[in-house]
C-alpha cells in the first residue's frame, strides 16, 4: 500500500550515503539485518535482479516483498 511504499522509500533514502538512487553492496549491507547474515550472499542476489551491482528502489521493493509476510 502508499503508506508502506512510502516507508520503503523513507529507508532506501537513509541506506543511499551517496545519493546515487540506488544502493551499493557496501551500502546495502549496513542493514544491521544482514551484517551478520551467513546467506548475505543469497539476499543480495535476490534484491540486484538485474545484477549490475546495485540495488535501485524497484529492486528494493521487490525484494522487500520477497521477503515480508503478510
Amino acid at each position: 500500500d502508499a503508506d508502506e511504499i512510502r516507508r520503503l522509500g523513507k529507508r532506501f533514502r537513509k541506506l543511499d550515503l551517496d545519493n546515487s538512487g540506488a544502493l551499493s553492496i557496501d551500502e546495502f549491507m549496513s542493514l544491521p539485518e544482514l551484517q551478520q547474515n551467513p546467506l548475505v550472499q543469497r539476499v543480495i542476489d535476490i534484491f540486484d535482479a538485474d545484477g549490475n551491482g546495485e540495488v535501485d528502489f524497484k529492486e528494493f521493493i521487490q525484494g522487500v516483498s520477497q521477503f515480508s509476510v503478510k
